[in-house]
C-alpha cells in the first residue's frame, strides 16, 4: 500500500466512513491514477476534470455514482492533500426532481369514500 493512500485511509477511519465508502474513494483514486499513470498529487486540476468528462457524457452513469467519483476525489485533494479547493468551476447536474401528481377534487372525495368504508 502506498503513503498517499494509507494517509487518505487513515483520515477516513478517523471520520468515521464506513468501510464501503472507504472502498468506493479509494477505488476513485486509483482509477484517476490510472488512466494518467502518475499519483494523484501529480494530476492537474484540468486532467481531473478530463477524466470527469467522459464519465459524464458517455457512460451513462447515475448521478449519484458520479458524485460518488467526485466526492471520494474531492476528500483526497481537500483533506488528505490538503488543496484549498477542489475543481470550483466543475459543476455537476443537479438530481432532477420529480413533480408529484395533483389529484382533481373528484379523485380526492373518491379517496376519502373508499378509504371511509373501511373504517
Amino acid at each position: 500500500m502506498t503513503a498517499l493512500r494509507q494517509k487518505m485511509t487513515d483520515k477516513m477511519i478517523l471520520r468515521g466512513f464506513a468501510s464501503s465508502t472507504q472502498e468506493i474513494s479509494l477505488y476513485s483514486a486509483t482509477q484517476l491514477s490510472r488512466s494518467y499513470n502518475r499519483s494523484p498529487e501529480n494530476i492537474t486540476y484540468p486532467e481531473i476534470e478530463a477524466w470527469f468528462l467522459p464519465l459524464i457524457k458517455n457512460n451513462h452513469l447515475a448521478l449519484a455514482t458520479i458524485r460518488i467519483h467526485f466526492n471520494g476525489l474531492k476528500f483526497l485533494y481537500c483533506n488528505v492533500l490538503g488543496k484549498a479547493q477542489f475543481l470550483p468551476s466543475l459543476k455537476l447536474p443537479k438530481k432532477q426532481q420529480k413533480i408529484p401528481e395533483l389529484l382533481s377534487r373528484g379523485k380526492v372525495n373518491a379517496q376519502q369514500l373508499s378509504a371511509s368504508i373501511f373504517f
